[in-house]
């Protein structure tokens, strides 16, 4: 899949990338402890002004590393498990 090109799963059910980062970024606002820092930057992001990114020369690598390890843990349930993703115009109880 290129861009944000929606497709089919095998339900039939539709479905898209877009919005994927945005999930990674509430999350892991939302159920980690991870510095705002590490978080922008696990997204590509600039950090700080073009002074600030002048002097910190740190990508945060070990940092990312274990943050995206708990978004790949988070996403990936356990054996045996499914999870179910609803389409955006599900209904939901």
């Amino acid at each position: 899949m290129q861009g944000h090109e929606p497709g089919r799963d095998q339900d039939g059910d539709w479905y898209t990338t877009h919005g994927f980062r945005s999930c990674f970024r509430t999350w892991a606002e939302e159920r980690t402890n991870s510095k705002w820092e590490v978080r922008e930057l696990s997204l590509a992001h600039m950090v700080g002004s073009k002074i600030e990114r002048s002097y910190s020369r740190t990508k945060l690598i070990d940092l990312q590393r274990k943050l995206k390890n708990q978004w790949a843990q988070f996403c990936v349930p356990p054996a045996g498990e499914t999870v179910r993703v609803f389409p955006a115009n599900a209904r939901r109880a």
